[in-house]
């Protein structure tokens, strides 16, 4: 797995560039290793410091490129699924069952929210509103399961208590203005910079498939047997997830369910990430890195469901298949990729370019950008970039 990935096209293309897309994978990457080290550790203040690591190194990748946080819903699951495998966690689904009701569903939802709406403000957008109540709720159960060893309602509160209060100080005080709007402004930032907003010429659905295909192109070989491996998968989670909602009292096995869903998340992410320019690379790392995360856990888990039901048998036995072949087509190319790495050289990432008006940014100042000769004017004119004060200063 991590050769296919050091030589895949997209981590290729993503280091060959000065750009911050491979650095984002690699913070959320570094985020699920740390929260799976807190849940090893015996010592509870290792622990709760590796716990704090997870969570911040989230913030990094946003920071980093908020489009990392399209990434969020399949990180959060990752993460679950980490504590859920847990030994002494076997019982956290029931337990937390049992302490929520309609109305503590609501308190934590309207909770959730609070924090961001002071970190955004004056800056709200109702689309971002349910995004970030998403991501401040899961991280506030990974907390209280790192923090604490559980989950139930009063635990949920204190980690939600601390999330809130170190995210407003982190957004309001710590971050220059410029960076916490990129990230409070998540995701309705990303949609007024797709092609299709910016060129309502373009057709989105096509806009869309087209992106899908390159990608296909670009990160596989035999490209279209993967794209009919992945089709197939992501049809089947679909099949699956809906008989479990409607026999929801035949509660599915939790891996498998979580295996489905995963498929589903990498669907998404790769409709999201190829909204913007459909005739490069940079982006797929965003889709491709969790697409091979995906397959490996359907493989990891293959064995064991063979004893389930036949439902579950059906689906483990076609998402091992498609994940099989997937990986397959993922290695083939980057075997091919090893053998042409002058390919991926970049010759017009020139240190000149760091000298271009988008970096003219106060908060650029001690970086590679600060040593241009018109970095002091160029700064001094664009206030609409100076990150300490926010555009339109």
């Amino acid at each position: 797995m991590a050769a296919i990935m050091s030589l895949s096209s997209a981590l290729l293309v993503g280091v060959s560039e000065i750009r911050h897309e491979a650095a984002s994978v690699m913070f959320l990457l570094l985020s699920l290793i740390t929260f799976k080290a807190a849940l090893d550790n015996t010592q509870k203040i290792t622990s709760r410091f590796l716990t704090a690591t997870s969570v911040g190194l989230f913030f990094c990748a946003g920071f980093s490129k908020n489009q990392s946080l399209l990434l969020s819903p399949l990180l959060l699951l990752a993460l679950a699924c980490i504590a859920l495998s847990k030994e002494g966690h076997k019982g956290i689904v029931s337990a937390i069952s049992k302490g929520i009701n309609k109305s503590r569903i609501i308190t934590l939802i309207a909770l959730s929210a609070t924090p961001w709406l002071i970190s955004a403000a004056p800056d709200i957008d109702l689309i971002n509103l349910p995004a970030w109540a998403f991501i401040n709720l899961g991280l506030s159960a990974i907390i209280s399961l790192g923090w604490f060893r559980e989950l139930n309602y009063p635990l949920l509160l204190r980690a939600l208590a601390g999330l809130s209060a170190a995210e407003v100080l982190m957004f309001r005080v710590i971050a220059p203005q410029w960076w916490r709007q990129a990230v409070t402004g998540f995701p309705s930032w990303m949609a007024r910079h797709t092609i299709a907003s910016e060129n309502p010429l373009i057709n989105p659905v096509s806009q869309t498939l087209s992106g899908i295909n390159r990608f296909f192109l670009n990160q596989f070989a035999f490209s279209n047997i993967a794209i009919i491996a992945f089709s197939l998968s992501a049809i089947a989670c679909t099949i699956y997830i809906a008989k479990a909602l409607i026999d929801w009292r035949k509660a599915p096995r939790t891996d498998t369910l979580a295996i489905a869903m995963s498929w589903l998340l990498c669907s998404a992410i790769l409709i999201a990430s190829n909204q913007r320019v459909p005739t490069i690379a940079r982006y797929d790392l965003y889709a491709f890195a969790p697409l091979l995360l995906t397959a490996g856990a359907s493989l990891s888990k293959f064995e064991s469901s063979l004893n389930l039901g036949i439902s579950q048998k059906h689906f483990s036995t076609l998402s091992a298949t498609c994940s099989i072949i997937i990986l397959g087509c993922a290695a083939t190319k980057s075997v091919g990729n090893a053998a042409d790495l002058r390919a991926f050289t970049n010759p017009g990432q020139s240190r000149e370019n760091l000298c271009i008006g988008h970096h003219m940014d106060q908060s650029m100042q001690l970086t590679s950008a600060g040593q241009c000769k018109n970095f002091p004017k160029g700064a001094l004119d664009k206030d609409i970039y100076d990150s300490w004060w926010g555009p339109g200063r």
